[in-house]
C-alpha cells in the first residue's frame, strides 16, 4: 500500500501565481495514490486556500500542519496566518490533516509543540487530525 505525499518545494518549483499554484497541486491531488499535501503554507508560492481545501474533500487528500515551517517562520512568508486560513477552511469543510514535525535533524524528531499551540489556539477539532489515532490513519490511507 503506497501512497504518496505531494507539495510544493523552492528547490525545484518556480511560483506561478496563486491561481496556477493551486491548480498544480490540485492537479496532483487527482493522482488516485497521493493521500496528502506537505505544508501548503508559504506566501513564496500562494495558494486559494479556499479551492485547495475543497479539492482536499472531493479527492480524499489531507493536509499537512508542519512544526519545522513554524519554527522557521522567516523562511516560510506568513505561514502562521496561512494555517489559521487553511485550518479555519478544514474544519468547515471538513478536511482531515496532519501534523509533522519533518524534522530534517534527528532532534527534533518528534516535536510537534508548535503545531499543536496553533490547533489548540483555533480549537480545531481533534477528530479531523488523522495523525493522533494511528487506525484513523490507517483507515484514511486505504
Amino acid at each position: 500500500m503506497k501512497k504518496l505525499l505531494a507539495g510544493i518545494h523552492m528547490q525545484c518549483y518556480e511560483n506561478a501565481g496563486r491561481d496556477q499554484n493551486t491548480t498544480n497541486l490540485i492537479e496532483c491531488m487527482k493522482h488516485d495514490k497521493v493521500r496528502f499535501v506537505s505544508h501548503p503554507d508559504d506566501d513564496r508560492t500562494p495558494l486559494d486556500y479556499d479551492r485547495l481545501v475543497q479539492a482536499a474533500r472531493d479527492y480524499h487528500v489531507a493536509l499537512e500542519v508542519n512544526n519545522s515551517s513554524l519554527i522557521k517562520k522567516e523562511k516560510r512568508v506568513n505561514c502562521y496566518d496561512n494555517y489559521r486560513t487553511m485550518l479555519d477552511l478544514c474544519q468547515q469543510y471538513r478536511v482531515p490533516i496532519t501534523v509533522s514535525s519533518d524534522a530534517h535533524d534527528p532532534s527534533g524528531v518528534g516535536n510537534f509543540t508548535l503545531a499543536l499551540e496553533l490547533l489548540e489556539e483555533i480549537g480545531f477539532d481533534e477528530d479531523l487530525i488523522l495523525t493522533n489515532d494511528i487506525d484513523k490513519l490507517k483507515s484514511f490511507i486505504r
